[in-house]
Formats: C-alpha cells, structure tokens, sequence
C-alpha cells in the first residue's frame, strides 16, 4: 500500500472515532478484550472485532 493509499485508509476511518479525540476513553486493558493464550478477541469482543476487521477488508479492497 503507497503512503497515498493509507492516508486515505485513515481518512475513512477518522469520521467515525474524531468526535472522541478530545475527550478518549480509558478504554480497556489488553487482556480484558483478548485472550492472552490465543491471541484472539474475547468472546464478548468478537463480533466488534469481526465488524472492524470486515471494514478494514472493505476499504483495502477499493485500493486493489
């Protein structure tokens, strides 16, 4: 992917998350969201895991 193409990447995403740049979340520790053995989401993490990851999928393949 050329510098290009992630900027743009990063620009779709921004949208959804900048409203809450200025005041984040503390959000969670790692192992509260992954299994630490597997390495893979927790199963209450998962389906916000999968949605991010079939986004991230989408937006890849328009630079393809």
């Amino acid at each position: 992917m050329s510098r290009k193409q992630g900027n743009e990447l990063i620009n779709r995403f921004i949208p959804e998350y900048e409203s809450d740049l200025a005041n984040p979340s503390d959000g969670q520790r790692f192992r509260e969201v992954y299994d630490v053995e597997a390495l893979e989401p927790t199963y209450e993490r998962h389906p916000m895991y999968e949605e991010f990851k079939q986004e991230a999928i989408e937006a890849r393949h328009r630079f393809n």
